[in-house]
């Protein structure tokens, strides 16, 4: 039932403006104080705890406000209120909710705007399951407003409240999920990137900031800067840059290719050792690629493939629960070439970080190396995400070990790495080589952010590789 406008004005979420501000503030001083304006916002059809105010964003002269507790079709599937305006004028110009609203979606908890687009959170929505959650881009041309697209995590899953926060700049758009089931049992959060391509938005990268299952996930995006907040350990995450790849003139549909053809692959490249055989960087183990930060002298050893997983399980019957989805996906090109497009997620990985240039002889600072594992050491584990994208000669062409990509390229001719994204978070003990006490908890991160490439390199890239100490119990 409707309130009064007095018990309206009283009981309902209300918002200040005045105190927001965008761009140059017009303001007076007066006995070395500023004084401010204000005014109050409420929604036209505002009824008793809808939760406006939850949620608040600006950008120029446009004002959005989230209300997720608002019954527009179902109980509590939520809506979010545009105003325009400047300085105390301001006026309601539009209600948005989703096109397929439903009970308890919790649609405007999250909200956020730049220029005439606008991403509203749902962390309720249940596609995936129960509170898998959902994100809303709506567009707007003049008076009126219209939803874009509906986004959802590759990996959505029940319980993962996808959208409890988000973000946006231009075309790129960040948004948060609070609950990531792990295997411990224990729920952890990521950060998502969605970025626009003329009207279409796509998943480029997932950032699992372990550490913040206690907490929302906070995430803000400006220009080529991402940030992630994990208030459990006390961290942000910095994430640059992103820089979108050049145009590419597909011709023909996207063929899917078995994601074993590209994982099976992983760990049989021969990398010279100069005498005549091949050079093996974490043995006994395969190949696989270690993440150099050359800032800071580590080198992280990340089990992005399993073959770590594999090698301990086959031969000691030890199981990580190294698990592995993802995607291989051939365009052809309209040069004859085909762009392959790789895509990994991979939890439980197994990692272990080196201060020093070896990571076979170097001090260990995070985790243990599989030796100690084997002799009942305990193995950092954590989850990491692979994009990379490749020009192949032709369709059906094969794949390529990432050892002998990054290496050695595929032999010139316009084949090669056209860009690579790679971030990775675990957790495990720290050891003295980093300056605290034997088997302190800690939290590595590992974070390549599309890197472009014209040609083959001599190493493997350039990654920015953080080791920091965590709180007890994490």
């Amino acid at each position: 039932m409707k309130r009064s406008g007095l018990i309206k004005q009283c009981l309902l979420g209300l918002i200040v403006v005045g105190l927001v501000i965008s761009g140059s503030l017009p303001a007076m001083a007066q006995g070395g104080q500023l004084k401010f304006s204000e005014t109050l916002l409420n929604a036209k059809d505002a009824d008793f705890e809808d939760a406006f105010g939850s949620s608040v964003a600006i950008s120029e002269d446009t004002v959005v406000v989230g209300a997720p507790r608002t019954s527009f079709t179902q109980r509590g599937s939520g809506s979010a209120y545009v105003f325009v305006g400047s300085g105390i004028n301001w006026i309601q110009q539009a209600k948005l909710t989703a096109s397929d609203a439903a009970t308890l979606d919790a649609f405007g908890t999250s909200v956020a705007i730049s220029g005439d687009t606008v991403l509203c959170g749902a962390p309720g929505d249940d596609d995936a399951g129960s509170f898998s959650g959902s994100a809303y881009v709506f567009v707007g041309s003049g008076t009126n407003w219209m939803q874009q697209a509906k986004l959802t995590a590759d990996d959505a899953a029940a319980g993962h409240t996808f959208g409890i926060s988000v973000a946006i700049s231009g075309d790129a758009a960040v948004i948060g999920a609070s609950a990531i089931q792990v295997p411990s049992g224990d729920r952890d959060s990521s950060a998502y990137l969605f970025v626009r391509t003329d009207l279409t938005w796509s998943q480029e990268a997932t950032f699992p900031a372990i550490g913040s299952r206690l907490y929302d996930t906070p995430v803000a995006i400006g220009g080529d800067t991402v940030l992630i907040g994990t208030p459990s350990f006390e961290l942000v995450h910095v994430i640059v840059p992103f820089v979108p790849g050049d145009p590419i003139q597909a011709v023909g549909p996207a063929v899917q290719r078995p994601l074993s053809e590209f994982l099976d692959i992983q760990g049989t490249f021969c990398f010279p050792n100069g005498l005549g055989g091949c050079r093996i960087f974490n043995p006994p183990l395969p190949n696989y690629l270690d993440w150099r930060d050359a800032d800071r002298n580590r080198i992280a050893a990340i089990d992005y493939a399993g073959l770590a997983a594999r090698y301990v399980f086959e031969n000691f019957g030890l199981d990580f629960g190294t698990e592995i989805s993802g995607s291989v996906t051939e365009r052809p090109l309209a040069d004859g070439r085909v762009l392959v497009t790789v895509i990994l997620h991979t939890t439980n990985a197994f990692t272990w970080v080196v201060s020093g240039n070896d990571t076979q002889n170097s001090p260990v600072i995070f985790g243990n190396r599989i030796a100690e594992v084997l002799a009942g050491a305990e193995p950092a584990l954590g989850d990491c995400t692979l994009k990379i994208e490749v020009f192949n000669q032709f369709s059906g062409s094969p794949l390529w070990d990432l050892v002998q990509l990054l290496g050695f390229g595929l032999g010139g001719g316009g084949l090669g790495l056209r860009s690579l994204t790679f971030t990775a978070s675990a957790l495990g003990e720290l050891h003295p080589a980093f300056g605290v006490p034997e088997g302190s908890p800690g939290v590595a991160t590992v974070t390549m952010m599309n890197l472009q490439m014209n040609g083959p390199g001599p190493t493997a890239p350039v990654a920015n590789v953080l080791v920091n100490g965590g709180k007890k119990g994490f």
